[in-house]
């Protein structure tokens, strides 16, 4: 395998971070594997980065968990090593929604979803990483994980109060949790494991307010003042997923491309634990593992 690219699978990388990130990476030499939803959406960047390295596809909606475990198994199947798993898709969701497959919106998409693919290319991350240095997973956070308030667990999908701030906010809390705790689990297995970080890309001027009302609109025209570019904002997802500086760094925070120790109940060990498994049920429950 010595001499091959690096292999990097960046869902939500038809625009913002994700693209900018895929873009970074292609010039560092890396393959990349680009995750949307809009199969137009895919086949215009992959157009648009034609030329600039090895590019290749994967068509998923990452709200419903089912297309979620097709697409990690799909990758399996094709058997490729892969060096890096950036998990940038989100999106926030006013008024409340849910999937077709009955689970809350925010929860399954900004959590679930990484989530589940984290844990079923599993395999690929660590054939990769007996290769020499641990293979990355990059979860896409947010600052807001520090405004969660601490959820019930027999309601962690808002099915009463909802408010869409909280909600997202929530699922940010537990992408952080997810990260500690996964990197806690995987090295009890010993060293030379993958390695698993959390990162706020910072304030980043994108669409993913769009579509929201109101609401939508008052997020954006508050947060577009103090915005940075996409190119800037993907800069910590690019650092994480390749900066020899960091390898072996797991179970961290960072914003931007400095680590932080995360607020609220970031740090929080037993409820960590308790989403985790909590969320491994709520998995198997809708994908019929286990």
């Amino acid at each position: 395998m010595a001499g091959q690219a690096r292999h990097a699978l960046i869902t939500g990388a038809t625009q913002g971070i994700g693209l900018e990130a895929a873009r970074a990476l292609l010039q560092q030499g890396w393959k990349v594997t680009l995750v949307g939803r809009d199969p137009k959406a895919l086949e215009r960047v992959q157009g648009d980065l034609a030329g600039t390295g090895e590019v290749a596809t994967q068509l998923a909606d990452l709200s419903l968990l089912r297309q979620t475990q097709a697409l990690g198994r799909r990758m399996l199947e094709k058997g490729e090593r892969l060096h890096a798993l950036i998990n940038n898709a989100g999106a926030y969701f006013h008024p409340r929604q849910m999937t077709g497959e009955g689970v809350e919106s925010t929860w399954a998409l900004n959590h679930l979803s990484p989530f589940g693919l984290t844990r079923t290319v599993e395999p690929l991350l660590r054939a990769s990483s007996a290769e020499g240095q641990p293979a990355r997973v990059v979860v896409v956070s947010s600052n807001a994980h520090s405004m969660a308030k601490k959820p019930p667990l027999d309601d962690l999908e808002f099915a009463e109060g909802y408010r869409a701030m909280q909600a997202y906010a929530r699922s940010k809390l537990a992408n952080i949790w997810f990260v500690r705790e996964q990197a806690r689990r995987w090295a009890e297995n010993g060293p030379g494991g993958i390695t698993i970080n959390a990162v706020h890309p910072g304030v980043v001027g994108t669409r993913f307010f769009r579509g929201n009302g109101f609401f939508g609109w008052f997020w954006r025209t508050l947060l577009d003042r103090v915005a940075i570019t996409p190119a800037e904002g993907a800069r910590g997802l690019v650092r994480l997923a390749s900066d020899p500086a960091l390898t072996g760094v797991t179970g961290k925070y960072f914003s931007r491309e400095t680590e932080k120790q995360p607020g609220g109940l970031g740090l929080d060990e037993t409820l960590a634990s308790q989403v985790f498994d909590a969320s491994a049920r709520r998995w198997a429950e809708i994908t019929r593992e286990g």
